[in-house]
């Protein structure tokens, strides 16, 4: 059964010779806003949460995160609420001014704890695609800094980022059963994948493709000479674990090559047989 389901790739793929029109979505000032925010606070949860463990270390390291976080984007905010931007970030920067010198945790987290109330009473808005798509992207920032440098704090805040990117989608109607059908199973991989410590290039796939079915857009151009080379070179490198009986192996070039290629070719795809997309798709 995997076997055919490979080759049904391949056939479809080299059958097929358009490529769905590359578009760039233009990002959204106010879902972009909110999702900053929205991680700002997740950040000063991690930090909370090692202070109540007496952990300074730990909040030290969560407010690092956090400040470096906010200070990137503090040019943005300014454009949307300058006030309220201007004084977050001298609460946050003395919040961490606090942890250095070693305050109290219960000083520290009386700090914390009007900035998440504030930071609790901004709308989310109608687009929560748009900002799930935001959070999934410091979500992969943070977890390449996991590998990179092995960090704890970066994983754990991976893992509250994607927590949190699942709890905005709930509230999300998403419009047809398909594309629920395929952010579910894609979640579930990208739950798999961090939980196994996956290397980042598989994780930030993963989040790539979420994405792309979240905004409903392609979100890079595409080299089509490139693509038909690099799919050829994944179906020869998974014929080979296949005849190996590497099983393992070729999911994993399978995935890839569906993640990377086959993603693009939905929507011509369903055009010349909707049946087949379907197939293929399950």
């Amino acid at each position: 059964m995997q076997l055919k389901f490979y080759w049904y790739l391949i056939i479809v793929v080299f059958a097929l010779g358009l490529f769905s029109t590359p578009n760039v979505y233009a990002q959204n000032e106010q879902e972009n806003y909110v999702s900053t925010l929205i991680i700002t606070g997740i950040g000063l949860e991690l930090t909370k949460q090692a202070l109540l463990d007496d952990n300074y270390d730990s909040a030290e390291k969560y407010s690092t995160l956090t400040n470096n976080f906010y200070g990137k984007n503090i040019q943005f905010l300014r454009t949307i609420d300058s006030d309220f931007s201007d004084n977050m970030h001298i609460e946050l920067l003395d919040l961490h001014s606090g942890i250095l010198s070693k305050s109290t945790p219960s000083d520290l987290i009386n700090q914390i704890n009007p900035l998440q109330e504030t930071l609790s009473l901004v709308p989310l808005g109608e687009n929560l695609n748009i900002i799930v798509a935001f959070i999934l992207s410091e979500t992969d920032e943070q977890y390449q800094m996991f590998i990179q440098h092995q960090t704890d704090e970066s994983y754990f805040m991976t893992l509250s980022l994607l927590d949190h990117s699942k709890i905005v989608l709930n509230q999300y109607s998403i419009p047809d059963e398909r594309l629920k059908l395929e952010l579910d199973s894609f979640f579930s991989d990208l739950d798999k994948s961090v939980a196994n410590k996956s290397n980042f290039v598989a994780v930030g796939n993963l989040i790539t493709a979420i994405q792309r079915d979240l905004l409903q857009t392609e979100t890079i151009a595409i080299d089509k000479a490139n693509l038909y080379e690099v799919i050829r070179n994944l179906y020869s490198e998974l014929f080979i674990a296949v005849n190996s009986n590497d099983y393992s192996t070729a999911e994993e070039l399978a995935i890839e090559a569906y993640l990377e290629n086959f993603e693009y070719l939905e929507s011509d795809i369903e055009k010349v047989d909707e049946s087949l997309l379907n197939s293929l798709e399950l």
